[in-house]
């Protein structure tokens, strides 16, 4: 289930886990809901009462939610084993996040910006951004050495750095962009993202963004990451889907 608001008005759509919702996915205007007290996931998340009523379209949609509680269940064990068997599952599931970042950034990219994924995984999001524009320099990080591996092997321009290290301890470097990918609910705690973001933001240049995006749905919403910095983007609309997209710059006092 997500909450889609547009202006006083709440929709509610079916959600299969993933961070993208179509227009034939919204049920109609939310009236109550309410959330079970022994919550997991064999259990049904909400009980809904709902009018039927379709919006015209995506683009008055202004914040997608998901009111169920977040439930971590990756630990680095389990990220080691998916590195070592599953990489090929996880590149297929993650290339819409991944084109959806560039849809966005592409206009910004030139030699010389500098962007950190500071949960990088397999690299896929590295690859395209350096065969997106020549003279980026690209920085990754990731908690299991395997995935940082296979990273390694993905990139090949000499701006190019992987390595191994956490989202909460970014240091060195200032960068253009930061762009966070893992901050989905079966990854992190709400507050280990909140966490990553502000160890992203210390971060950033001076007018630098924030970019988040997850394949499902992320542990924080608009209101916890509008705390953080100038929010400017909450939602990316693409071709029939509709996925919760974060922006957030660096404001002048950061």
């Amino acid at each position: 289930m997500a909450i889609l608001k547009v202006k006083d008005t709440n929709y509610v759509a079916e959600s299969d886990g993933h961070n993208n919702i179509r227009l034939e996915n919204i049920m109609g205007i939310l009236l109550h809901y309410s959330i079970e007290k022994n919550y997991n996931e064999e259990e049904h998340m909400v009980d809904i009462v709902y009018k039927k009523q379709i919006p015209t379209s995506l683009e008055n949609i202004q914040e997608i939610i998901w009111p169920y509680p977040p439930k971590k269940i990756i630990d680095l064990n389990t990220w080691e084993e998916m590195a070592k068997n599953h990489v090929n599952v996880m590149q297929e599931q993650e290339l819409p996040i991944v084109k959806r970042i560039l849809r966005y950034i592409k206009e910004y990219l030139k030699p010389g910006v500098s962007i950190i994924d500071p949960a990088c995984s397999h690299g896929l999001l590295l690859q395209h951004l350096e065969k997106a524009q020549n003279g980026l320099t690209l920085f990754g990080l990731d908690i299991s050495p395997k995935m940082v591996l296979i990273s390694k092997n993905a990139v090949k321009n000499n701006r190019s750095n992987v390595n191994l290290g956490s989202a909460f301890e970014i240091t060195g470097n200032k960068f253009d962009y930061c762009i966070i990918r893992a901050i989905a609910h079966y990854v992190m705690t709400r507050e280990e993202g909140k966490k990553a973001i502000e160890a992203g933001m210390k971060n950033l240049k001076k007018g630098g963004k924030l970019i988040i995006h997850s394949a499902s749905p992320p542990v924080l919403q608009a209101s916890d990451i509008e705390k953080m910095g100038i929010l400017e983007k909450k939602v990316f609309i693409d071709d029939k889907d509709i996925s919760a997209f974060y922006v957030l710059k660096k404001g002048k006092n950061q």
